[in-house]
């Protein structure tokens, strides 16, 4: 019989641990994203186009620049207007719309 409250006792400290992990996990992620925000820079959008290269559009001082990224450099290709940024709307990039895409473009090449 001393067994089973020992056992319940033992749970009832693991739940205790397990929640201060929790707490502390909520704790130290709201800390680390507040850290890596900037004041003075945003980046808009990233694509990769390598395993080690991304595409990054950043906002810095109120100006957009186009970025080539790699692990060991860093290039602006050029900078954009806000104006037509806005102008562009990207289409979301999920299965159906890349199906969709993709049956247009054999149609085409069907009817040629």
């Amino acid at each position: 019989m001393g067994y089973i409250f020992d056992y319940i006792r033992v749970l009832g400290y693991l739940l205790v641990i397990l929640l201060l992990f929790y707490i502390f996990a909520k704790y130290l992620k709201k800390n680390v994203e507040s850290l890596r925000r900037s004041k003075y820079i945003e980046i808009i959008d990233s694509v990769a186009v390598s395993q080690k290269g991304s595409i990054q559009l950043a906002k810095v001082g109120g100006k957009t620049y186009l970025l080539g990224v790699t692990d060991s450099n860093i290039n602006v290709i050029d900078q954009v207007e806000d104006a037509k940024l806005e102008e562009h709307t990207f289409e979301k990039k999920d299965f159906k719309n890349l199906f969709n895409i993709n049956m247009r473009r054999e149609d085409h090449i069907e009817k040629d």
